[in-house]
C-alpha cells in the first residue's frame, strides 16, 4: 500500500511538470486561430493566401513523424528535451516573420517540435502511470491544452492594440525554453523504456511492424479513424468565430466571449471522457461522444440570423455541448491508442497520428475551399463535417477495447 501511494506521488509529480509544457503547445495551437486577420493586415494577405498559410504549415508534421521515430529510439525524455527546445525556437522565429513565407517555415519548423513533444508526453503518461490513473493523466492532458488554447485567444486580443501584437504571444509560447534546466531535473527517462534494450527497439520498431498481422487492424483502426474524425473537427472548430461575424453579422467582442465560455464549460467534457472511458470502455465512450460532437458542431453553422431568443445564445449552447463532446472524444481515443501499442512502436504510432492529423487539415481545408466556391460555405461546411463523421463508428468497429487492462496486456508486449 505504501508502495503504491508513493508510485502515485511520483507520477503526480511528473504530471505536473508534464502539464506545464502542455499549456504552452495549448497555447501555440490557437495563436494563428486567433491572429489570422492580423496576419491579413500585417502581411497584406487576402482569404486564399490566409487558407495557404495554414495549410503549407502543416507540412510540418512530417518533421513531427520523423522526430517521433526517435522517440522509440533514444528515449521518451530525450526527444521531450529536443522538442522543447525546437518549438520554443519556432516560436521566437514566428514573433520575427517578415513576411508570409517566413512565417509558414517558422510555423513548420515549429509545430514540426510541438507535435513532437506532444507525442513524447502522450507516451510518458500512458507508461508512467498507474493503470487506474491513465484516462485521467490522459484528460489532464488535454484539459490543459484546452485552458492553453482559450488563454491565447484572450492574450492575442489583449495584445491586438499593443506595439507588436500578435507577435508578443509567439514570445509566450517560447518560455519554455527559459524553464529548460527545471525539466532537465525533473523529467526522467521511463521505466518502460529503461527496461527495454534500446538496440532492439531501433531494430523491431520500424514503421512497418505497425502494419504487420499482428498489429495491421489496431494501426488501421487508429489512424483511420483518427483521419476522419480530426478532419472534421479541425474544419468545424477553424470557422467557430468566422462563421457568426461573416455570415450572421455579429460583433467580434461577443463572438470570443461566445467560444471562450464555450470553451471553458468544454473543460468538463474532459473529466467526463476520463470517467465514462474508464466505465464503459474508449471505443463506445468514442462512438457516443462523437456522434454529440457532429450533431452540435454541424447544428452550429445552420443557426439563422433571427435565432430565437437570440443566435448569439443559440451558438454558446451548440458550441458549448460541441466542445464537452469533442473533449470526451479525444480523452478516449487517446487512451486507447496509447494503450494499443507496445513500448517499441508507441512514440512511432503518436508521430504517424500526428502526421494523418496534420493530412486530415491540409486536405479538408482545400476540400472546403473547393465546396465552398462551388456550392456555398454551410453546404460546403455541412458535407465535410458529415464524411468526417464517419470516423467515430469506424473507430469503434475495428479498434479493440483495452479498458481496465495492465499497458502489457492491452499492448500484447511479451507477444
Amino acid at each position: 500500500m505504501k508502495h503504491d501511494k508513493q508510485v502515485e506521488r511520483d507520477a503526480s509529480k511528473t504530471l505536473f511538470w508534464l502539464v506545464v509544457v502542455v499549456f504552452f503547445l495549448g497555447v501555440a495551437q490557437s495563436v494563428n486561430m486567433a491572429a489570422l486577420s492580423l496576419y491579413a493586415v500585417d502581411f497584406g494577405l487576402d482569404d486564399s493566401q490566409i487558407a495557404a498559410v495554414l495549410g503549407w504549415a502543416s507540412v510540418g508534421a512530417i518533421g513531427t513523424l520523423a522526430i517521433g521515430r526517435q522517440i522509440d529510439r533514444v528515449g521518451r525524455r530525450r526527444v521531450l528535451l529536443l522538442s522543447i527546445m525546437g518549438f520554443s525556437a519556432g516560436a521566437l522565429a514566428c514573433a520575427l516573420a517578415q513576411g508570409a513565407i517566413s512565417l509558414v517555415l517558422a510555423l513548420a519548423f515549429g509545430g514540426a517540435f510541438g507535435g513532437a513533444a506532444m507525442a513524447a508526453i502522450l507516451v510518458i503518461v500512458a507508461e508512467e502511470l498507474p493503470t487506474e490513473m491513465r484516462a485521467s493523466g490522459q484528460a489532464r492532458i488535454a484539459l490543459v491544452t484546452q485552458v492553453g488554447a482559450g488563454s491565447a485567444l484572450v492574450l492575442v486580443a489583449l495584445l491586438a492594440d499593443v506595439p507588436g501584437g500578435w507577435r508578443w504571444a509567439w514570445v509566450v509560447v517560447a518560455l519554455p525554453a527559459v524553464l529548460l534546466p527545471v525539466f532537465v531535473r525533473k523529467f526522467s527517462e521511463t521505466a518502460s523504456f529503461a527496461r527495454s534494450s534500446v538496440t532492439a527497439a531501433s531494430e523491431r520498431g520500424r514503421v512497418s511492424e505497425l502494419f504487420e498481422l499482428q498489429y495491421r487492424r489496431r494501426t488501421i483502426g487508429v489512424l483511420g479513424g483518427s483521419f476522419l474524425m480530426i478532419g472534421s473537427v479541425s474544419l468545424l472548430v477553424t470557422y467557430l468565430l468566422y462563421y457568426p461575424e461573416t455570415a450572421l453579422g455579429l460583433e467580434v467582442g461577443s463572438v470570443t466571449v461566445l467560444v471562450i465560455v464555450g470553451g471553458a464549460i468544454g473543460l468538463l467534457g474532459f473529466l467526463l471522457g476520463a470517467a465514462v472511458s474508464d466505465r464503459i470502455g474508449r471505443r463506445p465512450t468514442v462512438l457516443i461522444f462523437g456522434a454529440g460532437t457532429a450533431l452540435s458542431m454541424i447544428s452550429y453553422y445552420h443557426v439563422p440570423v433571427d435565432a430565437s431568443p437570440s443566435p448569439t445564445l443559440l451558438l454558446g449552447a451548440l458550441y458549448s455541448v460541441g466542445s464537452v463532446c469533442i473533449g470526451a472524444t479525444m480523452v478516449a481515443s487517446r487512451t486507447a491508442m496509447t494503450e494499443l501499442f507496445p513500448t517499441r512502436l508507441r512514440g512511432t504510432i503518436q508521430g504517424m497520428n500526428m502526421l494523418g492529423q496534420a493530412i486530415a487539415f491540409m486536405v479538408a481545408q482545400f476540400a472546403m475551399s473547393v465546396l465552398s466556391a462551388e456550392f456555398g460555405f454551410v453546404p460546403a461546411i455541412t458535407a465535410l463535417g458529415c464524411i468526417g463523421a464517419l470516423g467515430y463508428p469506424f473507430f469503434y468497429l475495428v479498434v479493440p477495447e483495452t479498458v481496465g487492462l495492465d499497458l502489457d496486456v492491452a499492448a500484447m508486449e511479451s507477444d
